[in-house]
């Protein structure tokens, strides 16, 4: 099994949503560059003050828009994945993903309460 990479953010990604990022860390950079080269999506996981939240989402790399000489880049992604990609967050830690909690459906209120707790 390969690991999925995590990148956290003080966002949460939803499944269909778009997200521009500009890619300046070195080691984003290199974990990008390696998605890019090996045609594999990366976890997008909200970033809190002590670690990260319960939540994520699998990100596909849409496009590069722009690459830097100095190694950066800008791409689009989309918040999108599988049955497999969420039992993969599941495991590495993330307890909700894409709208489901270990593959059960949530209703919109469940998801309502889920986001304020981890936006709270």
């Amino acid at each position: 099994m390969s690991l999925l990479p995590l990148f956290p953010l003080d966002l949460v990604l939803f499944p269909g949503a778009s997200l521009p990022l500009h890619i300046f860390e070195p080691r984003y950079r290199e974990m990008i560059s390696e998605c890019l080269d090996q045609k594999k999506s990366f976890g997008v996981v909200r970033a809190k003050e002590d670690g990260v939240a319960e939540i994520g989402c699998t990100a596909e790399i849409i496009t590069v828009t722009q690459k830097y000489p100095d190694g950066r880049m800008d791409i689009v992604t989309e918040g999108a994945e599988t049955e497999s990609d969420a039992v993969e967050l599941s495991q590495l830690g993330c307890e909700f993903a894409q709208g489901v909690a270990f593959g059960q459906p949530m209703t919109a209120a469940e998801a309502r309460r889920l986001m304020g707790a981890a936006l709270g």
